[in-house]
């Protein structure tokens, strides 16, 4: 509170000095606490008091403050004196009121000595917190009061971030305060990243319940979030996420099954989801809603799943689904062989025997199961498609067909395709001509050895090995110039297609023998004997252990320049210069850049070109080579250009 004024005095007589006191006070607890000013008037004009002027302040009637409020000089003064003194506190005034004492006095030839008493009133004692230790939310909390007047009315409020979470009116000494399952919640929604909080406590005291307030006294603790308000996770929702798959078996097929997966999941109280992880399958997924690889494992497969809310709790939660167990149709055993119409086997019968092992997963008796039959002369493109009889997932048996019958001259081709709801999964088989050591063609130019003879003008042997002679001749026993060949070819149906051929001795090339990339239409290499020489194609990489023996070679022989380079790392580079002299008899120099900087500083030669190497002289900078450039020195005796060739051998 502001200063307030006492009754004025006036002290002593000739002069007359004003004498103002005022008081200031404000409670601590159960204390009174006080701080006194004094303010001596002004002496001026005709008047004069050269004497000191000391001050006593009593409270209670305890001496509290001595204080000199002038000394003997000056005896006069234009400007006021003004002496505020310390708080002085009064212990245990919460009633009644406050004696103060001011004793005035002179001396040094003065007997000016007044006292002046007053009555000093006192500010009604509110109640006051004491201290409330931490705690955790939603056990009960003490509140410990000092109350000085019992006959006033207290109300607790209760705020964290600065919004009012309770109110309790007319409360008392050691009150135990709980919080509703609302009240909770209203507390954690000011907490939604943090598990502890700061929680003030409010006293207001008043003269009654609708009365005025006589004080206030605040309090902090730190409240904690019980650990069990963290997240939850209800579940986990899987659904199939392959179309058609959950209406056809009403499982998850390993395999070819995907999962759309959706978490089910409350933070705690307050929070939100700040992180989801559900490890499935072999992989973890960090959203609510995610969607998996196929499925790999058959049998009982573990979804879990964790969940950390923004207070950095987490919760698991974990289940199991079942995959059924899959794998593509197979065919372990196809096999068409000729046979008697009884079955009995017979490299020249026309009649086949049929033999089939072969799998189709069953998926609980919900999977397709499908197969075809087919066969076609080699020779021929389009199928035809045999009926047969099989059915079910699992097959091992074998038949005769007789209502087909197969020309003992032909070759066929068989193929048996096997169908699940997924894919077809097909098998071949090549039926030989019935067996004929030697047989001549229709055309009397043609002739198959070990089979017959179905091409015209072409000798066929289909024997399983050919051996040939020690000597062997292309083009026959007599020489001849023309081009001789020898063809590698693939019917690129497999994983590589392959068209190459070994050629030589035409008598209008230079090339012996070599190899010609037909699938491409490009030189592979080539022998000439004529030159001795070994030539491979432009551009065709030579690789040793995978990797190129070659890396660069790179000639510019116009420019006089080029380099050469090994894969390991081995390089000659070269190139030509010219520099010119500012002046005669000056030296001058030029810094000369390696195509392909070097790893390491090569050797470096020069050569200069001149009809007249009496007039110049050159050298190397020492010190100067780098693995990047050289610098290139000169001094002639006429300011003319000068041509040098360079060689730099080293490693890149």
């Amino acid at each position: 509170m502001a200063f307030v004024n006492l009754t004025k005095k006036s002290w002593g007589s000739s002069p007359d000095i004003d004498i103002q006191p005022a008081y200031e006070m404000r409670r601590s607890g159960a204390d009174m606490q006080y701080r006194i000013r004094v303010t001596v008037g002004t002496v001026t004009g005709q008047s004069y008091f050269g004497f000191p002027i000391y001050m006593k302040t009593y409270l209670q009637s305890s001496l509290k403050d001595t204080h000199t409020l002038k000394s003997a000089s000056p005896s006069q003064w234009s400007s006021s004196i003004v002496y505020t003194t310390d708080w002085f506190t009064i212990s245990n005034k919460t009633s009644g009121t406050t004696s103060l004492s001011l004793n005035i006095y002179s001396g040094s030839g003065s007997s000016r000595n007044s006292t002046y008493a007053y009555s000093l009133p006192i500010e009604p004692a509110g109640s006051v917190l004491g201290t409330i230790s931490s705690f955790t939310f939603g056990n009960a909390i003490n509140i410990p009061i000092t109350k000085y007047n019992s006959g006033f009315y207290d109300v607790l409020t209760i705020s964290v971030g600065g919004t009012t979470i309770k109110t309790v009116n007319g409360i008392t000494n050691g009150y135990d305060v709980s919080f509703t399952t609302t009240e909770l919640n209203n507390i954690y929604a000011k907490l939604p990243s943090a598990t502890k909080g700061t929680v003030t406590f409010k006293l207001t005291t008043k003269t009654s319940s609708s009365g005025s307030t006589v004080g206030t006294s605040t309090k902090t603790a730190t409240g904690t979030i019980p650990s069990s308000v963290k997240p939850t996770i209800s579940g986990i929702t899987l659904a199939e996420a392959t179309s058609g798959l959950a209406s056809k078996f009403g499982a998850y097929i390993q395999n070819e099954s995907k999962i759309t997966g959706t978490v089910n999941a409350s933070a705690g109280s307050g929070s939100s989801i700040s992180a989801y992880k559900t490890t499935i399958n072999g992989s973890s997924y960090t959203t609510k809603t995610f969607t998996t690889g196929v499925l790999k494992t058959s049998g009982s497969n573990t979804v879990s799943v964790t969940v950390t809310d923004k207070r950095g709790r987490t919760a698991t939660y974990s289940t199991t689904f079942s995959v059924l167990a899959y794998s593509k149709p197979s065919i372990s055993t196809f096999k068409v062989e000729r046979c008697n119409a009884d079955g009995t086997l017979n490299d020249e019968g026309i009649n086949f025997k049929v033999t089939v092992k072969s799998a189709i997963t069953a998926l609980n008796n919900k999977n397709d199961s499908k197969y075809v039959l087919q066969y076609k002369l080699s020779s021929v493109d389009t199928w035809t498609t045999l009926g047969n009889s099989l059915s079910g997932y699992s097959i091992n048996t074998n038949w005769v067909v007789t209502n087909v019958a197969l020309n003992i001259d032909n070759v066929y081709d068989f193929r048996l395709t096997v169908s699940d709801y997924f894919e077809s999964v097909p098998k071949s088989y090549n039926v030989a001509e019935s067996f004929t050591l030697m047989n001549f063609g229709a055309d009397g130019h043609s002739m198959a050895i070990g089979g017959v003879a179905t091409d015209p003008d072409v000798l066929d042997i289909k024997m399983a090995k050919t051996y040939f002679s020690d000597n062997n001749y292309m083009g026959g026993s007599t020489r001849n110039d023309n081009e001789k060949n020898i063809y590698f070819q693939s019917t690129g149906n497999g994983q590589y297609t392959h068209n190459a051929k070994l050629y030589g001795a035409s008598g209008t090339s230079e090339t012996s023998i070599g190899m010609w990339d037909t699938l491409n239409a490009h030189l592979i290499y080539r022998y000439l004997c004529g030159k001795e020489e070994f030539h491979f194609a432009a551009n065709m990489p030579i690789l040793q252990n995978g990797n190129p023996i070659l890396v660069e070679a790179l000639f510019n022989n116009g420019a006089n320049s080029g380099n050469f380079r090994l894969n390991n790392g081995f390089s000659i580079q070269w190139g030509k210069v010219s520099i010119t002299p500012e002046a005669a008899n000056t030296t001058y120099h030029m810094a000369v850049k390696f195509p392909t900087a070097f790893s390491v500083k090569p050797n470096v030669f020069i050569v200069g070109q001149s009809s007249a190497p009496q007039v110049f002289s050159f050298s190397i900078g020492q010190g100067s080579t780098d693995t990047g450039a050289f610098d290139l020195y000169i001094n002639r005796t006429t300011a003319s250009a000068t041509s040098f060739h360079w060689v730099a051998i080293g490693k890149v």
